[in-house]
């Protein structure tokens, strides 16, 4: 199952909804509608940042894999596209939902790891177990889980 939150009351009530919920696969922000839910006028950004953080906190307390970013409403995939995906990655996201096909190649292509980032994955779980170092980078099991994250991706 996958719950969309796109209001007030489903952000606010993130984790009541989670409730250990292991049929839960994921979450996805509507921030189309969470905006209109709360009657935001001009850029919405801010107040739908603090909803993103809120549910990515939830997803990764509960154990939910997978949570999608909302979608650009620009069809074009122009640099907006491409930076609203790629921030939507470094935030944590899995994915970020598309509202047109034209979309999808930026989107798949924002979310693929780098070069460097794969590189430096290989590094850190090639590392010793315990805490080590990896050039100038101090490796332990917390970084190591992110290189795992970033090899699945790769």
């Amino acid at each position: 199952m996958w719950l969309l939150i796109e209001s007030a009351a489903g952000v606010t009530q993130i984790k009541k909804l989670l409730g250990g919920a292991t049929e839960v696969a994921g979450l996805m922000l509507g921030a189309a509608d969470l905006a209109a839910d709360l009657g935001l006028l001009g850029d919405p950004r801010r107040q739908v940042d603090a909803a993103r953080s809120r549910i990515l906190y939830a997803a990764a307390a509960e154990g939910v894999p997978a949570v999608v970013d909302c979608p650009e409403v620009q069809i074009e995939a122009g640099p907006q596209l491409v930076k609203a995906a790629r921030d939507a990655r470094d935030w944590g996201f899995t994915g970020k939902s598309a509202i047109h096909p034209a979309q999808l190649e930026a989107i798949h292509g924002a979310f693929r790891p780098t070069e460097d980032e794969l590189q430096w994955a290989e590094e850190v779980l090639a590392a010793r177990d315990g805490a080590t170092r990896v050039g100038e980078t101090m490796v332990d099991e917390a970084t190591k889980r992110l290189a795992r994250r970033i090899a699945r991706r790769g």
